[in-house]
């Protein structure tokens, strides 16, 4: 019995070794094997950083329309969402008078039904549409009056600027019902035309700041840690982690102020295997 207990005391050692001895190789292999990378030159381009959002479509001058309470309207010219032109017949009365559109201007509401001293219709003008932008107020804080804009509008695009940003917060919903504290932005819009829709959704980007022939990394070259911003570079097929300072980003690239030249090398896919001094590879 004695002789069966050490022959599997013994067994049970060899085994332990055996895996202590599987989990060191590996842990050397892994050491010693190459991080595969990608690699992407310090370049010089251009960055514009942006703000994109979407608004509704409003008119700041809308000029309301009265049931007359001595006449009655014998006939319509026009029809709600219809363009119409300042000196434009809208209705005509049972006297033969009319009464005309005042400006440029879109039909925004009729009720043909109306009982006298209602609304009758609503004339929305033409060169007063603005996009009208609910901002989250953790969002807002790059947006200031006079920034430029490009507004985009089914498959036409429009200019503008940023004409107001309110001091006052709004509670709105969101897609799933939640409360969101918000800015109102109101934007205005160039060569206003037709095409453009009274309550319909407008896309926009607000360009924040412009810089041209600035040096520039990938994002995703980017990290940080307690000591500041950082990248990896290749540094004779090693990688070297160095301490770089930022300036503007757009969604892919983001400007380098220092800590890395044009022409060197940096580290985009950056996984766990990438260590400081490490051997690297390109990836295939």
């Amino acid at each position: 019995m004695k002789k069966n207990s050490i022959k599997n005391k013994i067994l049970i050692f060899i085994s332990i070794l055996v895996f202590v001895l599987i989990i060191v190789f590996i842990f050397i292999s892994g050491s010693n094997r190459s991080a595969e990378t990608i690699l992407e030159e310090v370049r010089q381009n251009s960055i514009t950083m942006k703000f994109s959002s979407s608004g509704v479509i409003k008119s700041s001058n809308e000029k309301i329309y009265l049931v007359s309470p001595t006449l009655s309207v014998s006939n319509f010219f026009v029809k709600q969402g219809q363009y119409v032109k300042a000196g434009e017949n809208l209705i005509e009365y049972t006297n033969g008078s009319f009464e005309s559109a005042d400006f440029d201007g879109v039909v925004s509401f009729l009720n043909k039904n109306a009982l006298p001293t209602q609304p009758l219709l609503s004339l929305a003008e033409k060169s007063s549409f603005y996009l009208s932008l609910p901002v989250n107020v953790f969002e807002f804080s790059d947006l200031s009056v006079g920034q430029v804009s490009k507004i985009k509008f089914l498959d036409k695009e429009y200019t503008g600027k940023i004409d107001f940003i309110s001091k006052a917060i709004e509670q709105k919903s969101d897609s799933f019902g939640a409360d969101v504290p918000t800015v109102d932005v109101i934007v205005s819009i160039d060569d206003i035309d037709e095409n453009l829709i009274l309550g319909f959704s407008a896309d926009i980007d607000v360009v924040i700041s412009e810089k041209f022939d600035i040096s520039t990394i990938p994002i995703s070259s980017v990290k940080f840690d307690n000591e500041g911003t950082y990248c990896y570079i290749n540094n004779n097929m090693t990688a070297k982690k160095v301490y770089i300072k930022t300036g503007i980003s757009s969604e892919s690239l983001i400007e380098v102020i220092s800590g890395v030249k044009l022409g060197e090398e940096v580290i985009t896919n950056i996984t766990s295997d990438i260590q400081d001094g490490k051997k690297i590879s390109i990836a295939k």
